[in-house]
């Protein structure tokens, strides 16, 4: 199997690049929605096609908002009742991850109008939880945290964290997704981690806080920049680029997406691609860009999942590039099969292209379900997988000798805020078994060089 890795490595990149020109196949046959999946529009829905809205009532929101819920809606009174138009905003109200429940009902009574309700019920908008993380490097960490995922009712997440364990962890999250004009938005990310770093033998005491605006360019085109500070102090001589074992780098950056996904809760069909670029100047100067493609295909209710990502940084490692910004291969988010604090050791560079096949079986679509009396979304789904990953430093290590190839399946619960829970048992090459437990959907981890 590692003999084609280095081939079978590039066909989602070239196949991204190419289909990002192409047109979206019709959505013939998507899920009508994301959260309580229904059968086909009932008579009533069908009797009121093509009438003119007469009025738009909102109902059933007591934090949210309701011009949260009525900027996501094309449909408006005066223009004709379309049941392609409900779908798509029923989508988007889903997409907001703040809904437990959404209904877009027509009473098409009138001979030649229809009155429209949207109803929602609303996921609390405040929980307090217990953060837990099991890392192929760092173990097992837990401790409190608590999230707003519609704060002010604005549709704001912000959310915190402090975790203990294998890994000291205080983490702070802000996103708001829609300020104004056309999605303009804005993500803040802050954290202080103290750690051992199993990997490269030191222990690591960090700081970040990394500020972003964004805005879409249609529906589908996405801008985001920002800049980020960054600080790194280790206890061992040589880690760092300077001589008194504390780096600090500030970061620019911007990024260009496109996103074509159904959903963003479970998403079946669609594009997510991005490429990213950042200047790192401080202790040195670098360069460092992501590519970043996904393609969803649906195979009938069930889903095959295409993923490359390549990171390339500009400069030397260990004089441009400070060693612990190189990429490990291995864990639960890269190469599954493979042990971190393992394979890491042996396969590492500045450079890393890592992709992904995955075959997503539902066996429970995201509905509303109740928990202790309050009501959230959840799914559940299996899964099979083919990882293949390759790190290098110099042109000439970009061979077949630097990548590896894991392969499994698992199973994934799917929730609000986090997107998933992974359990994985991952297959080495060479023969070796492990098993992997990580939060959020790999694509996305594996981005945020989560280990």
């Amino acid at each position: 199997m590692r003999s084609n890795a280095l081939v079978f490595a590039w066909i989602p990149l070239v196949a991204g690049l190419i289909a990002a020109f192409a047109p979206e196949p019709a959505a013939a046959g998507r899920k009508l929605i994301a959260i309580s999946p229904l059968p086909a529009p009932d008579s009533s829905v069908v009797a009121a096609e093509g009438k003119t809205v007469r009025t738009i009532s909102i109902t059933g929101n007591k934090v949210t908002k309701e011009y949260i819920i009525a900027r996501e809606l094309d449909l408006a009174v005066g223009q004709p009742f379309k049941i392609e138009t409900i779908v798509a905003d029923r989508t988007r109200l889903d997409n907001l991850g703040i809904f437990s429940f959404v209904a877009i009902t027509p009473d098409s009574s009138g001979a030649d109008s229809v009155d429209v309700e949207v109803m929602v019920r609303e996921m609390p908008w405040l929980i307090p939880y217990p953060a837990l993380k099991v890392s192929d490097q760092t173990g097992f960490t837990i401790g409190p945290a608590v999230s707003s995922m519609n704060l002010l009712g604005r549709d704001i997440t912000l959310s915190g964290r402090v975790m203990f364990g294998g890994a000291t962890t205080y983490q702070v999250n802000l996103d708001w997704p829609w300020i104004t004009g056309n999605h303009v938005s804005m993500t803040m990310f802050a954290a202080h981690i103290l750690r051992d770093d199993d990997v490269r033998d030191f222990d690591e005491t960090s700081d970040e806080i990394s500020p972003w605006v964004g805005t879409y360019v249609g529906r589908s085109g996405r801008l985001r920049a920002g800049y980020s500070y960054f600080r790194m102090k280790s206890d061992q001589d040589g880690i760092t680029l300077s001589d008194d074992n504390t780096d600090s780098f500030h970061r620019l950056g911007a990024a260009a997406g496109y996103d074509t996904r159904d959903s963003w809760v479970n998403a079946h069909r669609g594009w997510d691609s991005e490429v990213q670029t950042f200047r790192s100047f401080g202790e040195s100067d670098f360069w460092t860009t992501d590519l970043d493609i996904t393609r969803y295909q649906p195979l009938g209710k069930n889903t095959f999942v295409i993923n490359g990502l390549a990171s390339l940084q500009s400069g030397d490692i260990g004089v441009d590039v400070p060693i612990y910004m190189d990429y490990v291969m291995g864990g639960a988010n890269s190469i599954r099969g493979y042990q971190v604090d393992e394979l890491g050791k042996e396969l590492s560079g500045k450079n890393q292209l890592i992709t992904t096949l995955e075959y997503q079986y539902l066996l429970w679509d995201v509905r509303e379900i109740a928990l202790y009396g309050f009501p959230i979304t959840m799914g559940l789904e299996l899964a099979a997988f083919i990882d293949t990953g390759l790190a290098w430093n110099t042109s000439n290590q970009f061979n077949t000798d630097n990548s590896r190839t894991g392969y499994g399946f698992g199973i994934r619960t799917l929730l609000p805020t986090v997107g998933e829970v992974r359990f994985d048992l991952g297959f080495s090459g060479e023969g070796d078994v492990e098993f992997h437990f990580a939060t959020w959907p790999k694509f996305v981890a594996q981005r945020q060089r989560l280990r």
